[in-house]
């Protein structure tokens, strides 16, 4: 049976209950005790709110996966379609951020059983069906990350019990995630992605390129979560949401031109919510740029998140993610993407349509200098093509050769081109 009811946990303190009313959206209110002391678990849902019952399934939905995985764990869980509530309590157990979800009557330290240690056969399952056999516990899955790609939350002490891996659970936060080949050279795409990040200095979260000892080897990635902090059994949980959360929006509505938001209603968010406004909206700034310039067109409202200051409460935008290469697939034939902009640049969002009065129009609309935006935007084209080169090498001397590597160099070589000679002659 569907489980329809439950609580929302800050480690292990209960913030208020979550129910599926009948319509099958998520109510929440909190509790009082927690209005007291707690902070407002999004910007979307006030403390304000009081003790009342509302409607957050936006945000509740918000933590769930999304897409094709979501409907392969519905199967899975025997789960009706649109069942969130449902979903979540089974597999709310360690989701982004400091929250878990649990059913009514359980608690965090009901959890406090050994971990589940992943078997090399349970492994080797995971990383040959790309994610889709996900090991479970008793049966059932119990963590949850949101995202259309199929990923894994694991607890990995790479000091310890030789790199091993382990499952989390409601009282023990996982402290990785692995993402699999789910689509050919998408491992190399977002690593070379994160890595030509970390060279402009846009700040993202750790990305380990690895193989599992297949033949021949299958690629796969960890990433260091940026919402844990400490090791071992002193690692916690650190309370993040994504940008559609924040908003109020439903994943589905997480492009603008499905509705979504647009960068300068994200800007006005963080102008009046963050620590250092206009560090953050210059690295909201940065990261568009760089994302057109490397062809990520998949940069939507979910790839931003803030990241709350478990001393202050005070949300900062947090390390970038999901830095993709997507015109590399198309170009290499390996998929179809759409090629339009998640968030539109002025009222455009075909690359090759972009013109410097939309970069202008761009800058206005989240309120930073339109020379600074274009003196940046040059800048990034001048240096990300010999980057993404010593990247390039970098990694074929690691992990040898492939002509393919060649065109995720080409891509992001043309693109920098294609807006020097459009955008600055």
């Amino acid at each position: 049976m569907s489980i329809r009811r439950g609580q929302v946990w800050f480690r292990t303190t209960r913030v208020g209950t979550l129910r599926a009313g009948g319509s099958g959206r998520l109510l929440f209110a909190y509790d009082a005790k927690w209005l007291d002391d707690g902070f407002p678990i999004s910007i979307s849902i006030p403390l304000e709110n009081g003790d009342r019952e509302v409607d957050a399934h936006d945000y509740f939905e918000g933590l769930l996966p999304e897409g094709r995985t979501r409907q392969r764990l519905r199967r899975q869980l025997k789960l009706a379609t649109g069942d969130d509530a449902g979903l979540l309590f089974t597999i709310g157990r360690d989701c982004a951020g400091a929250l878990t979800i649990l059913p009514e009557g359980e608690h965090p330290d009901a959890h406090r059983a050994a971990r589940h240690r992943l078997t090399d056969e349970e492994f080797g399952s995971l990383i040959e069906s790309r994610g889709a056999t996900v090991p479970s516990v008793g049966g059932r899955q119990r963590f949850s990350l949101a995202g259309a790609q199929d990923k894994l939350a694991v607890i990995s002490e790479d000091d310890r019990e030789d790199g091993k891996l382990w499952l989390p659970n409601a009282n023990t936060p996982s402290s990785h995630i692995l993402k699999f080949e789910t689509l050919p050279w998408v491992c190399f795409s977002e690593y070379m992605g994160n890595r030509l990040a970390e060279r402009v200095g846009l700040g993202v979260c750790k990305t380990e390129y690895l193989r599992a000892s297949t033949e021949p080897p299958i690629p796969y990635l960890r990433l260091t979560r940026y919402d844990r902090r400490g090791t071992g059994s002193a690692r916690r949980r650190l309370h993040q949401e994504d940008i559609a959360q924040a908003l109020g929006y439903p994943s589905d509505a997480k492009y603008e031109q499905d509705g979504g938001p647009s960068l300068g209603e994200v800007s006005e968010l963080l102008r009046g919510h963050v620590e250092n406004p206009i560090e953050d909206i210059t690295r909201l700034r940065d990261w568009q740029l760089f994302n057109y310039l490397i062809g990520n067109s998949d940069a939507h409202a979910k790839n931003l998140a803030l990241l709350y200051d478990p001393e202050t409460g005070v949300p900062s935008l947090a390390p970038f993610y999901d830095l993709v290469c997507i015109e590399f697939h198309n170009r290499i034939g390996a998929a179809n993407f759409d090629r339009t902009m998640a968030f539109f640049v002025g009222k455009r969002s075909l690359p090759e349509e972009i013109r410097r009065t939309d970069w202008e129009a761009l800058a206005k609309a989240i309120r930073v200098s339109p020379r600074g935006l274009l003196r940046r935007l040059q800048e990034l084209a001048e240096v990300l093509p010999g980057y993404a080169r010593d990247i390039r090498e970098a990694f074929a001397a690691e992990f040898g050769d492939n002509l393919v590597y060649d065109r995720c160099v080409e891509t992001v070589a043309d693109r920098c081109r294609w807006t020097t000679n459009n955008i600055f002659r």
